[in-house]
């Protein structure tokens, strides 16, 4: 479950960075979900430092200890992400580059928590239903034991 969530917390970070995210928002973000759930951040050298950083991070550890696991973001991420919000320049041809504003980003942050949730909830599901579960062969077993029971002393179990 650990590697799962290490690796979805990396291909989040991959996702936020190709849509345009800036860092100063992104690490922050990933940050405080690394904190929620009790891990490093996937980029070691990273620590909390401007005062705008500890903002959000503040204001979304006010509004509920997990809710940033359930997809609830505080307005101040938005905001951050507007204030950051630039045009990009047009290409050479001198046509408009699209970007994604910052209600779009703030999208963008809720479904790199529900890709996280969803990666996890597969792992979950493998674990618990998936070939190698203990407790599923065990009563596939047994099931099959009863059945070649009946098969051998059907005629004793009909009289009864």
């Amino acid at each position: 479950m650990r590697d799962t969530l290490k690796n979805s917390i990396a291909t989040v970070k991959s996702k936020l960075v190709q849509d345009g995210i800036p860092s100063t928002v992104y690490n922050p973000f990933i940050g405080e979900i690394c904190h929620m759930v009790g891990m490093n951040h996937p980029d070691s050298q990273y620590d909390i430092k401007s005062e705008s950083h500890r903002t959000e991070v503040q204001a979304q550890r006010q509004i509920m200890k997990e809710a940033i696991l359930r997809g609830i973001l505080h307005s101040d991420w938005t905001r951050k992400l507007h204030e950051q919000w630039k045009p990009r320049p047009p290409t050479k041809d001198g046509k408009k580059v699209h970007q994604k504003d910052a209600m779009v980003q703030t999208v963008s942050l809720i479904q790199a928590v529900w890709t996280i949730f969803e990666n996890q909830w597969g792992q979950r599901n493998e674990i618990l239903h998936g070939n190698d579960n203990e407790l599923l062969v065990t009563n596939k077993q047994q099931k099959f034991k009863r059945y070649m029971e009946l098969g051998n002393n059907k005629y004793q179990m009909l009289r009864r």
